[in-house]
């Protein structure tokens, strides 16, 4: 059921996409249109209360300040008693000793949307036993990893600071953090409010400030305004990123940029040019070189308590847990171990009873659990330490590469599981597995490592075809080329010309065709081109050939457009174009169709036997004469040595032309 108002928080425009202003809820019950604040925070909106099957969201209004990449959306939707979650279910085994977990995506990762939001997993069991958990977790960048490293490591806290009023969601791994840790390889990119905070201890003046730019897909500053408690000022920013500004004696600084380097890029989805937001790989001030904040040593460690760890929940029931690991983990971002902590499950091992169980874990928190393994009875767990890999050659359908020795590991694809693809290691075929459900992987068994070569078979029948075409088309341009030598050289009588097609190959069948599989209303071409054909079928090739040449260019000057645009080649006037140039050319009456008859001995009216044009008419048949004796004397067409036999020709006049009577 239904309440009157449901909680919605939209997507933030930050300059890189639209923000929603309206939306419209729709269930069984109707629908409730509400306005909305595009500011991207949580707000309750109305909706049609009742029992109700589904609920539909439509973003009726949108505000967009300019082009961006990407749509308007919401974050998240709430409803009250209601809990959505794409659950993975694993293959059913019969009974498993070890159930291994895996998430794929990167919760830090550069994409702004993983393509998995926490780990929902769901596997069966057919007995009850009890299974030793372990887990690993990454680090998450943004505020609450940064209040997490300044818990951890107290004198951080007491030096320089940053933070910022917006960060880009290109990426959680841009947090202004980056901008003191004196790494240029990580970066803060600003959002739609790029305004940064610099706090220290102790007052001290400040005259200059480096603002070091990222590069890739962001601009540089060129004017900050920056303020305090004790100051305030506007500066320039050179093109090496110092500005100089009259000393301010503060403990912190606001340091808004109100100008940005012009730098675009093309978005293909608004068809114009975007505005690159500002990004810094650093901020340094020389007057606080002393307080930047240092790289933690490699081997000092840490220790979560119980409850402080990422939230797993099995069957339902949330889980403590605890985590550890060393501090360069959290800032380099590598995996931390995790462990069940509290109640019965305190020693790491959690009892399931038979049936189907359900293991999930969110990306809220510092840490985000990545990796979970289950295990019971004398079942090994994964390896811990990976066989080293070298990849060759990882592109194209025949793929190579060499592993080490080690315990028996799965190698794994990025790719669907297919039955085309066959990996050997050293001339011996591995078993193929479908892992996580979905990705092609193979096992490599223990022992020494080699030389891993990967197939899609399929792929032979696909290149044969290929080769087998190339080599068709080479015979048929020689066979064309060598049809093309012989008929230059005629030594036989031309053949009779073929038919045209009738009535019912010309228009019947060209109907039907036209309507299934262009629609009734293309089909009405054709009995309007066949109007053309029998009053003036001069006109058709000319029809034709306008109609195919307006095509083209429509398509021409609308190229670019998606097929679901309806423009350009897939736009309506284009295909109705084509389609008119098509029907042209096919369609046929009896009133145009060429009148082609063969005459006895392969001749051709028009055409001597010989195959040389006449220059006049078809003589009319001569009479038959009484034979005569042989003469000898001379002719008007000079000597004759007999008499000719009525209607045939003299071999010595020119051909096409009758021998008087």
């Amino acid at each position: 059921t239904l309440p009157s108002r449901i909680r919605v928080t939209p997507l933030p425009s930050e300059g890189l996409r639209a923000a929603p202003t309206a939306v419209r809820v729709e269930t069984d019950n109707g629908s409730r249109t509400s306005p909305l604040h595009p500011n991207g925070a949580p707000q309750e909106i109305d909706a049609p209360p009742g029992r109700a099957t589904y609920l539909k969201l439509t973003i009726t209004g949108a505000q967009q300040g300019r082009p961006g990449l990407m749509g308007a959306g919401f974050t998240s939707v709430d409803i009250p008693g209601v809990q959505v979650t794409r659950l993975l279910s694993l293959p059913r085994d019969a009974d498993p000793d070890l159930v291994s977990l895996h998430r794929g995506s990167d919760p830090g990762g550069l994409s702004p949307v993983s393509a998995e939001v926490g780990l929902h997993r769901q596997f069966s069991t057919t007995t009850k036993g009890t299974y030793t958990l372990t887990a690993t977790a990454l680090p998450v960048p943004g505020d609450k990893l940064d209040e997490l490293l300044y818990t951890l490591a107290p004198e951080q806290r007491r030096r320089l600071t940053a933070t910022a009023d917006s960060t880009s969601r290109l990426g959680a791994s841009l947090t202004p953090r980056n901008l003191v840790d004196g790494d240029l390889t990580t970066a803060w990119i600003a959002g739609d409010n790029p305004t940064l905070h610099l706090r220290w201890p102790g007052k001290r003046p400040i005259g200059e400030i480096v603002f070091a730019a990222a590069g890739g897909l962001s601009t540089r500053p060129e004017q900050v305004e920056i303020s305090s408690p004790d100051g305030a000022t506007t500066a320039s920013v050179d093109e090496n990123g110092l500005a100089r500004f009259e000393p301010i004696r503060t403990d912190r600084l606001d340091i808004k940029i109100t100008r940005a380097a012009a730098l675009t890029v093309h978005n293909p989805v608004a068809n114009g040019e975007m505005q690159l937001p500002v990004g810094l790989s650093e901020v340094y001030v020389p007057a606080l070189d002393d307080l930047r904040v240092p790289q933690p040593e490699p081997t000092e460690t840490f220790q979560l308590a119980c409850g402080q760890g990422p939230v797993l929940a099995i069957d339902g029931t949330l889980h403590a847990t605890a985590a550890s690991g060393k501090l360069s983990d959290l800032t380099e971002r590598r995996p931390v171990e995790v462990s069940l902590c509290a109640g019965p499950q305190r020693d790491g091992r959690a009892s399931l009873p038979a049936g189907t169980h359900r293991v999930e874990a969110g990306d809220t928190g510092p840490l985000a659990l990545t990796d979970i393994t289950l295990t019971r009875n004398k079942a090994t767990p994964p390896a811990q330490r990976p066989r080293a890999l070298t990849v060759k050659d990882a592109a194209g359908d025949r793929r190579s590469l060499t592993v080490g020795a080690g315990e028996a590991s799965y190698l794994q694809t990025y790719e669907n599981a297919n039955a085309g693809w066959q990996a050997t290691l050293n001339g011996r075929e591995l078993p193929s597995l479908r892992l996580d459900g979905w990705q092609q992987g193979w096992l490599i068994p223990e022992g020494e490592g080699g030389e891993v070569r990967m197939e899609y078979k399929p792929a032979r029948v696909y290149e044969a075809g290929l080769i087998g075409g190339a080599l068709a088309l080479a015979a048929l341009a020689a066979l064309a080329l060598y049809r093309r030598r012989t008929e230059a050289q005629p030594t036989s009588p031309t053949p009779p010309a073929p038919p045209a097609p009738g009535s019912v190959l010309g228009l019947a069948a060209l109907t039907v065709t036209l309507a299934l599989t262009a629609g009734l209303l293309a089909a009405l071409l054709i009995p309007l081109l066949a109007l053309v054909a029998h009053f003036r079928h001069t006109l058709l090739p000319l029809v034709a050939l306008l109609a195919m040449t307006a095509a083209g260019t429509v398509a021409a000057l609308q190229a670019g457009e998606p097929a679901s645009a309806s423009a350009g080649a897939f736009g309506p006037v284009a295909q109705l174009l084509a389609l008119t140039a098509l029907t042209a050319a096919l369609v046929t009456t009896p009133r145009n169709a060429p009148d082609v008859h063969a005459v006895p001995g392969g001749d051709v009216p028009g055409r001597s036997p010989q195959g040389v044009e006449r220059n006049h008419p078809e003589p009319h048949p001569v009479r038959s004469a009484p034979e005569e004796t042989p003469r000898h004397g001379t002719g008007p067409a000079g000597p004759v040595t007999g008499t000719p036999v009525a209607g045939t020709r003299d071999q010595r006049t020119d051909p096409g032309q009758e021998r008087p009577q």
